[in-house]
């Protein structure tokens, strides 16, 4: 994918994350798609609707090399922004991207009941969460009260937990509850495919995921 890297010259060219500098770990098969900007494209208007209340805190849970965390901090320049991750390097990497985008970013290692109930603030927060299935253990409002203040996009990790999706919105009576689904991509809707030969471009947006769904809890106003 080098012809692609030289098109995009490290800069994310849509999607909620336009203009972030983006030079990718190529290990990553979705890096092609986050440079494109069609990466995750489902969660677009769920991020812009979260992003638009203004939250005063950013966390996000798996941060890995800092796609969301530092895309957010640019949305969000006025908000405390705290990351999560259980590996040196994926911590690595998000310090590593905040620096050249200028941004700034508290770093953090395990996310538990107890790390995360004392980073939030008890402030509006919106949280990002994604960590393989844990989400079930620490989105609990009863073990942390001040996710009663936070929005949350949640990947769910639903394989040998049946109904856990909706087993955590229940948690949020009064919240708003979206569960979004995977969908195929069109080729059509981005333009900047047709810098790169043809037969390349549905390698662009393939993200290596099995069918997703995602939960999006909106605190009550």
């Amino acid at each position: 994918m080098d012809e692609w890297r030289e098109v995009c010259a490290d800069v994310v060219h849509g999607g909620p994350f336009a203009g972030m500098l983006y030079p990718p770990r190529w290990g990553d098969g979705s890096a092609p798609a986050k440079l494109l900007g069609s990466y995750e494209d489902e969660l677009h208007p769920a991020v812009a609707a979260l992003v638009a209340r203004a939250p005063r805190q950013v966390v996000v849970v798996g941060s890995a090399e800092g796609y969301f965390t530092v895309g957010l901090a640019r949305l969000l320049p006025s908000a405390q922004m705290d990351a999560f991750d259980t590996d040196v390097v994926a911590r690595w990497n998000t310090r590593r991207l905040a620096r050249l985008n200028g941004v700034s970013v508290r770093v953090h290692g395990a996310a538990t009941p107890e790390s995360l109930a004392g980073t939030l603030t008890g402030q509006h927060a919106f949280i990002v969460c994604d960590c393989e299935g844990y989400e079930d253990v620490l989105l609990d409002p009863d073990r942390i009260p001040a996710l009663a203040q936070c929005d949350l996009l949640v990947e769910l990790h639903e394989v040998g937990r049946p109904g856990m999706g909706e087993r955590i919105a229940a948690r949020f009576p009064g919240a708003k509850v979206e569960f979004v689904h995977t969908r195929d991509r069109d080729l059509r809707d981005y333009a900047s495919l047709a810098a790169i030969a043809e037969p390349l471009r549905p390698f662009i947006v393939r993200e290596f995921r099995y069918a997703q769904r995602w939960l999006v809890i909106m605190r009550a106003s």
